[in-house]
């Protein structure tokens, strides 16, 4: 689908040439995590047994990656996985994802989370794009 989506927008001259890759991760459940280590920090005799399941629940975590055209705000890339952890891992896939489909991208913009020098090379050297 995104794909084709992008196709008519490419025919429409409606895509820019501005990507932006940024991730975000969702709750699954429906306390904040701020109540949860409240709560944690003042049931002392159930600490241990608590911090168990938040190390299980915290494996199971949604985590979503996308790639975006800033001019259009048309999503380009998608990656899902579950699990906490570096956003670092994303920056790849979803930039090599969104050029395939795009072709003519000239700048990206991401966060700190995705600064390195791998990166940089990635997008400068093998995409000849300015990141």
């Amino acid at each position: 689908m995104l794909d084709v989506l992008a196709r008519w927008f490419k025919r429409a001259a409606w895509l820019g040439d501005v990507l932006a890759i940024d991730s975000t991760q969702y709750d699954t459940h429906h306390r904040s995590r701020h109540y949860e280590q409240r709560c944690r920090h003042y049931a002392s005799r159930r600490a241990a047994t608590a911090n168990a399941r938040r190390r299980r629940r915290a494996q199971r975590i949604p985590k979503l990656a996308l790639g975006v055209v800033t001019r259009c705000h048309l999503v380009l890339a998608a990656l899902a996985r579950l699990g906490l952890g570096s956003d670092c891992r994303d920056f790849g896939p979803v930039l090599r994802a969104a050029h395939r489909r795009h072709g003519g991208l000239r700048d990206i913009l991401a966060d700190a989370g995705y600064d390195s020098d791998v990166h940089h090379r990635l997008a400068r050297e093998q995409l000849e794009v300015h990141s």
